[in-house]
């Protein structure tokens, strides 16, 4: 199997689900790659998220599943675009190109912006 290891297309922080937004980030300048992914609920009148966010494996990357606060990162930094953390998964688990996929929901960005 080859190396499926994503290109890292920009940088991000990301907040665990204990800290706020105006917390410094946990972990800054984290390569990743972030790629518009928008799926809407079964009705199809909201979204259940907007983004996918890749970050390589061993980066301590959180979701909201356990019913705690949702974590959140922010595009390409942490004065960029922020993120609801919905979700996370292991893709290639076990290969050289293991790394981690979130999906992510955008919160309303400060316009003008080039970072969604």
């Amino acid at each position: 199997m080859g190396d499926n290891t994503p290109e890292w297309n920009t940088t991000c922080a990301i907040w665990h689900e204990t800290e706020g937004p105006t917390a410094p980030a946990a972990l800054d300048g984290v390569p990743c790659r972030l790629e518009p992914d928008p799926v809407l609920d079964a009705p199809g009148t909201s979204l259940v998220w907007t983004h996918r966010l890749k970050v390589p494996a061993g980066t301590d990357l959180r979701d909201g599943a356990d019913g705690g606060g949702m974590p959140l990162v922010a595009v390409p930094d942490a004065t960029g675009t922020r993120f609801e953390v919905r979700f996370v998964a292991v893709s290639g688990r076990g290969t050289a190109g293991e790394h981690k996929v979130a999906r992510l929901k955008r919160l309303a960005p400060t316009w003008p912006t080039d970072f969604i």
